[in-house]
């Protein structure tokens, strides 16, 4: 492409609600386009660039009791349309809202902690390179480690 350009504005907010219970906030807005070019016509979406984008994580670690060192998180994450190809086509890549979660424990230097991706197993895919690419339906992986 000639010339291309991207404005926008991204915020991202992270706190502490209560003791143990932490929150991060993403959202992103995102005007990517062709501004110059003698092939493709000026203010073209750029492939693969999404107007909106926003996330939220939340965890909680119990931190008292007999359960001290439990935390539990859930986060969603939510993509707009993008376009699939210059010179724009009516084919886009659909909108998507993936829901994640995790459980973990930690006692001492040990720790054990499983991640679920994608829970509700939507069909998501992405651009890579000219190539579109299917991403990972739902998964799960168990980590368990040890410091010393």
């Amino acid at each position: 492409v000639g010339e291309q350009k991207s404005n926008g504005v991204e915020l991202d907010l992270t706190g502490t609600l209560l003791p143990g219970w932490d929150v991060v906030v993403a959202a992103a807005y995102n005007d990517a386009y062709v501004s110059r070019d003698n092939r493709f016509a000026v203010g073209s979406r750029l492939r693969g660039a999404a107007d909106w984008s926003g996330s939220v994580w939340t965890k909680y670690t119990i931190r008292e009791g007999a359960a001290s060192g439990l935390t539990f998180g859930l986060g969603a994450y939510y993509m707009d349309e993008r376009k699939a190809a210059l010179p724009n086509p009516v084919w886009r890549l659909p909108s998507y809202t993936r829901f994640d979660a995790m459980i973990a424990y930690g006692r001492d230097a040990w720790h054990v902690q499983l991640n679920a991706k994608n829970l509700t197993d939507e069909r998501i895919y992405d651009l890579s390179g000219t190539s579109l690419m299917p991403q990972q339906p739902r998964s799960f992986l168990l980590s368990a480690s040890y410091r010393f």
